[in-house]
């Protein structure tokens, strides 16, 4: 694929089939039509060939059957007349061109709108011809139009689906991948979870159109090492499917054995001093009741410490700031409220400016990030700031590093999971406009997205922890070493992993932070009723 040399519009011209148009491929569509950086020209096929069916007749009873008792639809179809109203909107916002082809004439139909980026969403492969028309490459969500896309990771339990973007080459053993990611395979329902990983792979789309665009690269989250070639699903037959499903079922069944007698629940552990990624010697602390403690992170003021702490209740449904002090002998208060509003907070994210201490308690059910600041150390907060407005951004995490402030934020919208998008934002200080940066997202990936926990430097490289939200929410934590961190650019790589096990009985975790000599975690355990 070549360099894109303009700063113009980049042209893409996004081909579809004419009859039928599932919901996943009418978003597409939408999001291409309002992208600011594409001028976009549609191209519907005429086919007479069937919708394309690639799963067994067990495999359609058992998705029937749980679309029906769970209330999920997948890959629902739209009229055809809905395809062109949209298209007409297009064409009235002057953001490309509308025609109807068939398969013969298809070729005139893509080489008038003189694209730079073609975006084949035909089941079968396009001949060697019509790839050569892009300028810059021809593009598909890699089995796509599998039905069965994502069933063998979810009936063996794997923690994340994959998904692909590709290029087309003239031949089969010429296509590669362009970009990669993955989503957390859901536990329970698989219609729930491959409506999350064609969201994902829409977005994955949009993202490397984007950055071919901003002539960066466009590979978002990198491409595994054993991905040469886009991953290309064996569709299950009839025995496939009916053993597949057994054996799913028979382990949900066996682990679920055990819920009347036990409960999950999060508790924050501290260790005075140690190194914060040792977790030897942590003490674990449980709330009396049966709801939890998360999120957990430390400030010190006038010799005073205190852990601060999201603490979740029941009988609400919603959590609430709360903190406990750390007295120099290593025992703690009893737990205090510090912050509580009619909706839900978490992730209390604490730091220094200009003299006060300020807290952004993620609070995105409020579809903001507000900032609070300290008028009485540890138990009267007041509104201060809101820094952005008008999203779902979960656990807002700020850093100061070259001169900038930077934000890193994860941001739910269009069906994705609060684990899935990370968004980077900067500013010249905490309180003022925060820009957001140009490759947003900047990563895409469930295992490595969510913050958790403060970003902090160690012989002189800076380390973001993440969180490793694959198959269950707080699987891990992902420290990540920030390689660059520009308004231009960004780039990230796993430097260590600290699994969910480090704590007894323990199945997951995903907070770490480490001040005034405190280092705190959290942890997910099951206990008794």
């Amino acid at each position: 694929m070549q360099p894109r040399k303009e700063d113009s519009p980049i042209r893409v011209t996004l081909v579809l089939p004419r009859a039928i148009v599932p919901i996943w491929l009418r978003n597409i569509l939408r999001c291409l039509r309002s992208a600011p950086f594409v001028s976009l020209s549609v191209v519907a096929v005429l086919t007479e060939q069937e919708q394309h069916k690639s799963s067994s007749s067990l495999f359609d009873v058992w998705l029937r059957l749980e679309t029906t008792i769970f209330g999920y639809k997948i890959d629902a179809e739209e009229n055809s007349e809905d395809l062109v109203d949209i298209t007409n909107e297009c064409e009235s916002k002057s953001t490309g061109r509308f025609s109807i082809a068939t398969l013969d004439d298809l070729e005139k139909s893509i080489h008038q709108s003189d694209t730079d980026i073609l975006v084949w969403m035909l089941p079968g492969r396009p001949q060697a011809r019509t790839v050569s028309l892009a300028k810059y490459g021809t593009l598909t969500i890699a089995d796509a139009f599998n039905t069965t896309f994502g069933f063998t990771e979810f009936v063996n339990q794997k923690p994340t689906t994959r998904c692909d973007i590709a290029v087309y080459g003239s031949t089969p053993s010429e296509d590669c991948v362009l970009a990669s990611s993955f989503s957390a395979t859901d536990e329970v329902l698989f219609v729930r979870g491959i409506n999350r990983v064609r969201a994902k792979c829409e977005a994955l789309l949009i993202a490397s159109i984007m950055r071919i665009w901003r002539q960066a690269d466009p590979r978002v989250d990198g491409i595994p090492n054993d991905a040469t070639e886009p991953l290309r699903r064996v569709v299950p037959d009839f025995l496939q499917t009916a053993w597949g499903l057994l054996r799913f079922y028979g382990r949900f069944l066996g682990a679920n054995l055990t819920k009347p007698f036990h409960f999950d629940q999060w508790q924050v552990a501290y260790r005075m001093g140690g190194d914060r990624l040792d977790q030897e010697g942590l003490q674990r602390l449980a709330p009396a009741h049966k709801g939890f403690w998360a999120d957990p992170f430390v400030a010190e003021r006038d010799g005073r410490k205190f852990i601060f702490f999201e603490e979740y209740l029941p009988e609400t449904a919603r959590g609430h700031i709360a903190a406990v002090e750390i007295y120099a002998d290593g025992q703690i208060s009893e737990p205090v409220n510090v912050l509580m509003r009619d909706y839900h907070f978490s992730y209390p994210f604490l730091f220094e400016y200009d003299g006060s201490l300020f807290m952004i308690p993620e609070c995105a059910e409020a579809g903001r990030v507000e900032v609070f600041r300290c008028e009485r150390f540890p138990d009267r907060w007041e509104s201060h700031a809101v820094l952005l407005e008008g999203v779902r951004a979960f656990d807002p995490t700020l850093v100061e590093h070259d001169g900038l402030w930077w934000m890193f934020v994860t941001i739910q919208h269009d069906g994705n999971t609060p684990n899935d998008e990370l968004h980077l934002f900067y500013a010249a200080s905490p309180f003022d406009e925060w820009i957001p940066h140009p490759l947003n997202p900047v990563r895409l990936d469930v295992r490595a997205a969510r913050p958790a926990g403060a970003v902090f430097r160690d012989n002189g490289k800076l380390f973001r922890p993440a969180q490793d939200c694959s198959g269950r929410y707080g699987r891990a934590i992902s420290i990540q070493e920030v390689r660059r961190m520009t308004p231009e650019e960004y780039e990230e790589v796993e430097w260590r992993r600290i699994s969910a096990h480090w704590a007894v009985g323990a199945d997951g975790t995903h907070t770490i932070n480490q001040a005034s000599g405190v280092t705190v975690y959290d942890c997910e355990v099951k206990c008794r009723k």
